[in-house]
């Protein structure tokens, strides 16, 4: 599992490190650009799952601790799918990795969809 950590208050986010990995590549390109969004994901680690958000801005700190193997080869379908939803009114939430369809080929999720 890696790890997000965001603000001076150090808010720690625990998430799969394939997916922070994804997530990573996202909102560095947003907020290089200058773009701030919403984050959202769901903490399970209590009784009751809870939908957590954090307002992503270039001037707030943040660390990203995420297993080497994990980033080294990035699924462009998902950026694409993460980067869609981080530009939307909704904001940037997790979601699991797509599944290629038999016969396709990487990226062309990302050209039709």
């Amino acid at each position: 599992m890696g790890t997000f950590t965001y603000g001076p208050t150090s808010i720690d986010v625990t998430l799969d490190d394939r997916l922070l990995a994804h997530l990573r590549t996202v909102v560095v390109t947003k907020l290089r650009r200058g773009e701030c969004f919403l984050f959202t994901w769901t903490d399970d680690t209590g009784p009751e799952p809870v939908e957590e958000s954090l307002w992503m801005h270039p001037a707030v700190a943040m660390r990203f601790r995420v297993e080497k193997a994990a980033a080294e080869s990035m699924n462009q379908d998902w950026l694409a799918v993460l980067m869609h939803a981080a530009n939307s009114g909704f904001g940037l939430t997790t979601r699991p990795e797509p599944v290629p369809a038999p016969g396709s080929r990487p990226g062309d999720a990302a050209k039709h969809g």
